[in-house]
This record gives structure tokens, C-alpha cells and sequence, in this order.
């Protein structure tokens, strides 16, 4: 099954940017160069499968950390008798 570069490229941009990250920042958490991450969200090099499966997974993070932190912030994580009333 061939992977469309382009398709893939705007997706770990999209991820990117909702996560508010440069290049950078991703880099650090993953060993990817900047370069060759910019080169990724391209679509001009195709990733390895390490690549893939490492930012596949700082992403899953980032999307458990966001839903942690919506949680907190709806008080799901208090117990019932200290949450406001409505």
C-alpha cells in the first residue's frame, strides 16, 4: 500500500499546529532533525518507519495530555463533594 506524501506531510502539519510546536520543539521530542521534519510535512521525503511510529507516538501523548487537561478543567478529576454547584 503506497502512502500519499502529501496527505501524510499535511496531517503531521495539522498535528503540529494544534499542538502549537515549531519545528524545534518537535525535534527535541522526537531526534528528528528540523529539516528533515519540514522535508516530512512537505512531502518531498518519505519518513522511515521508526519515523512514523516515533511521532505517532509523541502525538498520542500530546492528545492524552490535552485530554487530561480538559478534564481538569471541567473538574472530572475532583471528587463530587468538592466541585461547585451548578
Amino acid at each position: 500500500m503506497a502512502i500519499d506524501l502529501q496527505v501524510l506531510g499535511s496531517k503531521l502539519r495539522r498535528y503540529r499546529e494544534q499542538l502549537q510546536e515549531s519545528f524545534e520543539e518537535v525535534s527535541q521530542a522526537t531526534g528528528i532533525a528540523p529539516d528533515r521534519l519540514e522535508a516530512m510535512e512537505s512531502g518531498s521525503i518519505r519518513p522511515s518507519g521508526d519515523e512514523i511510529l516515533i511521532l505517532a507516538e509523541v502525538g498520542q501523548r500530546a492528545a492524552l495530555g490535552r485530554a487530561g487537561q480538559r478534564r481538569r478543567q471541567r473538574g472530572w478529576q475532583r471528587p463530587r463533594a468538592l466541585q461547585e454547584s451548578p
